[in-house]
């Protein structure tokens, strides 16, 4: 099964907007940008080719990905005194807030335990 993505009604149209935006609009610009560059003689040697093929790439890469998102929505009704967002978040139990512990590749003594004998500077 295909994962659900739930949006409101004004998010699902804005959606669509931006997939017909990026799919007319700016891929248009896009290969003019790159018809431009090609012009410009050399490739291998041509930042501005290389600049509009990663924004070709990354264009294409969002169209992709809103496509997936827009086929597999699911509309929710928006309420208008909270959002989904926020009911999600006052029903999580405040025992799942756990500190963050971080995980280091260095020693947990503190600095001054760490002295190198044989260097002039004290500390490494």
């Amino acid at each position: 099964m295909a994962d659900q993505f739930f949006m409101t009604q004004k998010g699902y149209d804005e959606a669509v907007e931006r997939l017909k935006y990026l799919q007319t609009v700016k891929r248009q610009e896009i290969i003019e940008r790159i018809a431009e560059a090609r012009s410009h003689g050399d490739l291998s040697e041509n930042a501005e080719y290389d600049a509009a093929r990663n924004e070709q790439s990354a264009n294409e890469g969002e169209i992709v990905e809103l496509d997936y998102k827009i086929k597999n929505a699911k509309i929710i009704e928006e309420n208008d005194d909270t959002s989904f967002a926020e009911k999600r978040r006052r029903t999580r139990s405040p025992a799942r807030r756990s500190p963050t512990r971080w995980k280091t590749k260095f020693p947990t003594s503190p600095p001054s335990a760490r002295r190198c004998s044989n260097t002039g500077w004290g500390t490494w």
